[in-house]
């Protein structure tokens, strides 16, 4: 099954690139077939064959096992870059670190408009043609749509409410229209990619100020979401 709007021909990725865009600190988000609750993180060191990031609550509670196959998603200028691989470890302390076995590189030129972030924002959802009220996992989030995660099947045609907490009390939202573009669907959940059809001008602001937050520190936001 083909990923998410992704080239049929996606570029190999060199030893110096992957150097490059595997560097501490960066924001990664990590695509399991059956998890997508806490998956966002940041890769702490990285080498030739390995990936380290952190272990984090998916890991440390079984959801993630060793040998599950795992992509580590990460966006660097032009580019989305999608690290295949399998979990060979997991240190089983808060401080501990996943290690991922890589095996390909892929990057592929972001054909979108807009420059999209890796986020983890737990959303609520609206769907207004089942009238239906869902929970599910903003995974990333650009200035014309989103990547949502959700365990429950939401119809293709349907228009979507969405909520999402922008402070870390709960206390400030920002509130928009989206409809469905693209779904993939996966074991335990199903991911949609979303436009933004419908947004006030007070929303708009708040979603700009976001992405500025984002462009100007994205590092110190993924840390504030995780926490």
């Amino acid at each position: 099954m083909r990923e998410l709007n992704l080239p049929n021909n996606p570029f190999l990725v060199s030893e110096d690139e992957k150097k490059n865009v595997l560097a501490e600190d960066t924001p990664v988000y990590i695509i399991h077939k059956r998890v997508f609750v806490g998956m966002l993180n940041i890769v702490k060191k990285a080498d030739a064959k390995f990936i380290y990031i952190k272990a984090t609550e998916p890991f440390l509670n079984g959801s993630v096992i060793l040998g599950d196959s795992v992509t580590c998603q990460i966006f660097n200028g032009e580019h989305e870059y999608r690290f295949y691989g399998q979990v060979s470890m997991i240190e089983d302390d808060c401080n501990g670190l996943v290690h991922i076995e890589l095996n390909q590189a892929h990057k592929y030129l972001n054909l979108r408009r807009d420059k999209r972030y890796i986020v983890n924002f737990n959303t609520e959802i609206l769907d207004y043609l089942s009238n239906k009220r869902l929970e599910g996992v903003i995974k990333n989030i650009s200035l014309g749509g989103i990547a949502l995660a959700c365990s429950e099947p939401i119809d293709k045609q349907s228009n979507l409410g969405i909520k999402i907490p922008i402070d870390h009390e709960g206390k400030k939202y920002l509130e928009f229209k989206a409809r469905i573009l693209r779904v993939l669907p996966c074991i335990n959940y199903r991911e949609y990619g979303m436009v933004i059809h419908e947004i006030d001008d007070n929303n708009k602001e708040k979603l700009q100020n976001l992405i500025k937050t984002l462009e100007d520190n994205e590092k110190a936001v993924v840390e504030f979401l995780k926490r």
